[in-house]
Parts: C-alpha cells; sequence; structure tokens
C-alpha cells in the first residue's frame, strides 16, 4: 500500500501542473456533488426502521392534533379586547392570502352563518330542547302584557346596527322560544375557561386568543410547510410591529417543529461536508508542495 501512495506522488511531483489540474478538478467536482445533494425532507425518516419504529412512525402520520398550528394572541398590558380581536381578523386575512395553498382550515372564528344554522337547528328541534317548566315560561311569553314587551325589544332591534343580521331570526321566533333552548344546551358546556367574544374564542380572563390551522399538508412534508412557516413568522414580526405594547402571538405546532429540525439538520450536514472537504482540500495542498 506504501509503494501504491509513493509511485503516486513521485509522478504528481514529476508532473505539477498536471497534477495541479487534476487536484483543482476534483475539488471543483466534490464541490458540484456536494451542491447537489438532495436530503430527504420527511423528518420521520430519521427513526431507524424497525418493526416497533414503522409502527411509531404510522401512528405519528395518522395522528390528527400532530398536523394542527395553534396561534396564541395573547393581550399585553396596553392592549384591549377589540385589539385582540383585531390582531386576530388581520392575521386571519393576511395568512389566508399569503398562504393559502398551505392552509386546509383556520378555526376559532364563528361566521355569522354558524350562529344562524344553529338558531335554525334548535329552532326546528325546540320540542326536544323543552321540558315541563319551559312551557310556564312560554306561557307566561303569551300574555299581552309580555307580547307588548317583546314586540318592543324587537323594534328596537331591528332599527339598531344590528338589525340585519337579527332580522331574519326575529321574523322566524318573535317569541325566541329558540333562545329558551340555548340556554339547555349551555348547561351541557363541561367549563367556562373560554367564551365567545365578536366571533372569536377566547380566555376566561379576555387575555388569551386562540386560533387551530390545519395546514395543507402533512407535518413531515417540510419542504413544502417551509415556506408557509416563513410567511408565518414573517407575519407575526409585522403584527407584533403594528401592535406593539399592545398584542403579541406565539405559534405551537409539529409542522413548525419539522420545518425547524429539518432546517437544523440541513445545516448541520452542510458544514460537516463543508469541513470534510476542507481538510480534503489542506492535505492535498500540503501533499502536493511536500
Amino acid at each position: 500500500m506504501d509503494k501504491l501512495f509513493y509511485n503516486i506522488y513521485t509522478r504528481i511531483a514529476v508532473r505539477k501542473p498536471l497534477g495541479l489540474g487534476v487536484l483543482f478538478a476534483i475539488i471543483i467536482a466534490l464541490f458540484f456533488l456536494a451542491s447537489h445533494i438532495e436530503f430527504e425532507e420527511d423528518i420521520t425518516k430519521l427513526i431507524p426502521q424497525t418493526e416497533k419504529s414503522s409502527e411509531a412512525q404510522k401512528v405519528l402520520k395518522q395522528v390528527n392534533f400532530a398536523d394542527k398550528i395553534i396561534v396564541n394572541i395573547k393581550r399585553e398590558n396596553n392592549g384591549t379586547v377589540d385589539d385582540l380581536t383585531q390582531y386576530a381578523t388581520t392575521f386571519i386575512d393576511r395568512i389566508s392570502e399569503s398562504s393559502q395553498n398551505y392552509i386546509k382550515q383556520i378555526q376559532g372564528q364563528v361566521e355569522d352563518d354558524d350562529i344562524l344554522n344553529t338558531l335554525d337547528f334548535v329552532y326546528n328541534n325546540l320540542p326536544l330542547f323543552l321540558d315541563e317548566s319551559d312551557y310556564s315560561v312560554i306561557q307566561n311569553k303569551l300574555n299581552e302584557d309580555s307580547i307588548q314587551s317583546i314586540t318592543s325589544t324587537n323594534y328596537k332591534t331591528l332599527v339598531s346596527p344590528s338589525g340585519i343580521m337579527a332580522k331574519e331570526t326575529i321574523l322566524k321566533d318573535p317569541l325566541g322560544l329558540s333562545f329558551i333552548a340555548l340556554k339547555k344546551l349551555q348547561e351541557l358546556n363541561f367549563g367556562d375557561e373560554f367564551s365567545l367574544y365578536n366571533g372569536f374564542l377566547l380566555s376566561k380572563d379576555k387575555n388569551n386568543l386562540l386560533l387551530f390551522i390545519t395546514p395543507a399538508f402533512e407535518s413531515n412534508e417540510t419542504d413544502k410547510n417551509a415556506e408557509f412557516a416563513d410567511n408565518l413568522y414573517a407575519l407575526q414580526d409585522q403584527l407584533n410591529t403594528s401592535f406593539n405594547n399592545k398584542v403579541t402571538s406565539e405559534y405551537f405546532g409539529g409542522t413548525l417543529i419539522a420545518v425547524a429540525n429539518a432546517n437544523q439538520i440541513k445545516r448541520d450536514i452542510q458544514l460537516t461536508v463543508s469541513i470534510a472537504m476542507s481538510i480534503l482540500l489542506l492535505i492535498l495542498i500540503l501533499f502536493y508542495k511536500s
């Protein structure tokens, strides 16, 4: 083996220009190959391929909550609840515009149509939600003075700005029987840690607003989710600046973690390859000079 290296050395020493050209050709070829390395973007492929790990990967890919991105919008001391909902509205509008191809669904905001559909459902199934005591309340609503009072209230509602939305409900249910049933649904609630304000889901103290984003791609498809993650963080910086000292936001979710891990792994591999090539280059130069 030592004779082989010695013969290579003597031949290079005799033909230095040719050896130098071959050296640079090898370096250029190595850099070219390194620049065209294709990374496997499935972060779960880092798990060793065994029978048990295959089952674990299958579970990770099928669990729905792992693909959710939770947006926690927080109210600062100088902010108001309206600032909180304004931040959320702006966030939904901008991210839907810039990343519509990456988003399957955004949850956390109750649309007006959903409220009307709920009222329609309750009204159409009203007897199922009522008990004997409720019929006594309904009987009292049929008294003349009660009808006059309800009619006066309905008129004030219709002439107010909110009357546009309430018109359909009032025409269908002028006595407000649906709201009796809605109270029954509210009793089924298992906690009061969250409430609705301006159509958004807020914490009980109204300091936090939650949104839930369902990405169009699975969390292991980091090559497709990378641009989406960049858009999210860019929008976060913009809105945090616009609502400075009023409202801020933070993200949680397997998709963002997978993107960050994949980027870190790629940087580590590129750094390792660069160091290895630099060492090889140094060795070749020293070998040539000697």
